[in-house]
């Protein structure tokens, strides 16, 4: 939902996990399409993806991404609902080339529903996890 790079105001972001996570409701979502992006550190990041994003999911982002934003947080990038298939780190490789390939892959769409949250330092400790109902 949201990278955060730095943040002096950690037990604010924690208590804005907490007033809307504690409430959210699981959310089903129907992922269809493969996909390249190119993060903030010049990685290519192959994932599948959603074409259509629930209005009620996505709302709860904007909600968290704005109250975070008000604690003087650096957010680093902006939100895309994804998951990681794989991180290309080699720099002469061509984003347009990839994305060609992945084109050629038929995929068959395939819901899941997101019924846990964890919040976590990068690659670090658990700060703020929890079970949707």
């Amino acid at each position: 939902m949201v990278f955060i790079d730095d943040t002096q105001h950690l037990v604010d972001v924690e208590s804005i996990m907490q007033k809307y996570l504690d409430s959210a409701k699981p959310v089903s979502i129907t992922f269809d399409k493969l996909d390249v992006f190119t993060a903030t550190n010049g990685m290519l990041i192959v994932n599948l993806t959603a074409t259509e994003i629930p209005e009620d999911f996505q709302t709860l982002v904007d909600d968290i991404r704005c109250d975070v934003s008000c604690t003087n947080s650096n957010i680093q990038s902006d939100f895309k609902l994804h998951v990681t298939l794989g991180r290309i780190t080699e720099p002469e490789v061509d984003i347009d080339d990839v994305g060609f390939l992945i084109d050629e892959i038929d995929l068959t769409p395939f819901t899941l529903t997101l019924n846990e949250v964890e919040y976590r330092e990068f690659r670090g400790r658990s700060i703020y996890k929890n079970k949707l109902h």
